[in-house]
């Protein structure tokens, strides 16, 4: 067919909702084919090396078993932006030119959450990522496994999930011979979200029903693991993991 020359500067459409019409589409089986098949191929894409566009694999993923026109035409706008976006690649480097050399070898990570972005479940979506020496090396985003009761909530969840991914990366760096030699830096941007974090909000109030599971957040910070710091919205590396 004719090549598709349209340009997409951003993986999906930022607007992008699905309405119960577009669910109850009835696929046809090349739908489904084609769909999976898309599907496959942007996931292996953000699995690998293509961190920016983990949100819209992590949205569109959800409508395998039934995919419908809407979502079919977002695959394809992924893919288009993969192909706009060909040059994009992860680089790291141990040059002082790139890396200061107080962070030569030393992890940090960012993290965010959108608020009940699911309009369907209402849950929120969370997502991170973690650097060393100027490049990503994990990352994460995808739709939070509970209803979260505010947005400080549902950033509290979204940390809880790096801090067990930085205390995996901060052990593997030591058996490589990269012992972290401090606390690993997280930044955040929900201020309610650091002050529970850090012991300077008491839980009791309104996060008094934040699953126990979560407060290892707490004990992280306490036992030096990681240190939280506020970065404005704007700022924070991880909103790419939460919105299109």
């Amino acid at each position: 067919g004719e090549r598709d020359t349209r340009r997409a500067p951003v993986p999906m459409d930022p607007g992008f909702t699905l309405t119960p019409e577009d669910i109850k589409e009835e696929p046809t089986a090349d739908m489904i084919k084609e769909y999976r098949s898309l599907i496959g191929s942007i996931g292996f894409a953000a699995i690998s090396c293509r961190f920016d566009i983990s949100y819209a694999v992590s949205t569109l993923s959800r409508h395998l078993m039934r995919p419908n026109k809407k979502v079919i035409h977002e695959a394809r706008r992924v893919v288009r932006y993969l192909r706009d976006t060909r040059d994009f690649c992860i680089r790291w480097s141990s040059s002082p030119e790139y890396v200061a050399e107080e962070m030569h070898n030393v992890a940090w990570g960012a993290v965010d959450a959108s608020y009940a972005a699911c309009p369907l479940t209402r849950r929120s979506h969370g997502g991170w990522l973690v650097f060393m020496n100027g490049g990503a090396i994990s990352w994460k985003s995808g739709l939070q496994p509970l209803v979260t009761m505010s947005s400080c909530e549902a950033e509290f969840v979204s940390l809880c999930n790096l801090i067990l991914e930085v205390r995996y990366i901060r052990m593997l760096l030591e058996e490589l011979g990269h012992a972290q030699g401090d606390s690993t830096l997280i930044w955040e941007d929900n201020k309610a979200t650091i002050l529970i974090a850090e012991g300077e909000s008491s839980s009791a109030g309104r996060a008094k029903h934040i699953d126990v599971r979560f407060k290892k957040v707490a004990e992280s910070v306490r036992d030096g693991t990681v240190r939280v710091r506020y970065v404005p919205t704007d700022w924070n590396y991880a909103d790419i993991m939460t919105k299109p």
